[in-house]
């Protein structure tokens, strides 16, 4: 049996002060967020270590407006550890072995296929990218249902990371422009509530 959220006084405050940061920080279809301008100006580079799609229990415990259950999602972790990128939804993201942020909507996609390496730039219409100053438990749901080599050792190097970003890929623009803040603010205070649980 699951038991009822308690939301007491500072709960409360903390999902107005995520309300108002989203208004703020995250409008969608304009500029690349502030608190992501550190992916292009520190040339970050993200490494490829899980793709799978949305199972139902992800779906569940994020209670997404946004993704569905059986979409691709696929993970990318910085060479520190420290930024987990999430994408989410059919793109050709997924393909790339290694991605480096250059504008909000375009990447530099490495693929490697037998010691040779491919580069392209990769331009989307209707990308929307939010970042976290904190680990995003998403990536956490996501790496359980990753079946690779190693996985024990890449759960662990996902739990430490302390940045998180999610890439959405919108089949149009109206999608994108129609999108209000609830999934991210549900994202969010998820994030945040079951985290710390």
């Amino acid at each position: 049996m699951m038991k009822a959220l308690k939301w007491n006084l500072w709960d409360q405050l903390l999902v107005f002060q995520i309300i108002v940061v989203i208004q703020i920080e995250y409008p969608v279809g304009q500029a690349l967020p502030d608190r992501c301008q550190y992916l292009i100006t520190e040339n970050v580079v993200l490494q490829n270590i899980c793709h799978t799609s949305i199972n139902l229990e992800t779906f569940v415990k994020t209670r997404s407006l946004i993704s569905d259950v059986g979409e691709p999602v696929s993970l990318f972790i910085d060479n520190s550890f420290t930024t987990i990128l999430v994408t989410i939804k059919e793109s050709v993201l997924h393909t790339c072995g290694q991605l480096v942020l250059m504008q909000k909507d375009e990447f530099n996609c490495t693929q490697v296929e037998e010691k040779e390496e491919d580069e392209t730039i990769v331009k989307l219409k209707n990308s929307q990218i939010y970042c976290f100053p904190y680990h995003i438990y998403v990536a956490d749901l996501v790496m359980d249902a990753c079946d690779i080599q190693n996985e024990e050792f890449h759960k662990n190097l996902v739990k430490e990371t302390t940045k998180g970003a999610l890439q959405y890929t919108f089949p149009d623009k109206s999608t994108a422009e129609n999108l209000q803040s609830t999934d991210i603010l549900i994202v969010v205070t998820l994030s945040v509530y079951l985290y710390n649980q």
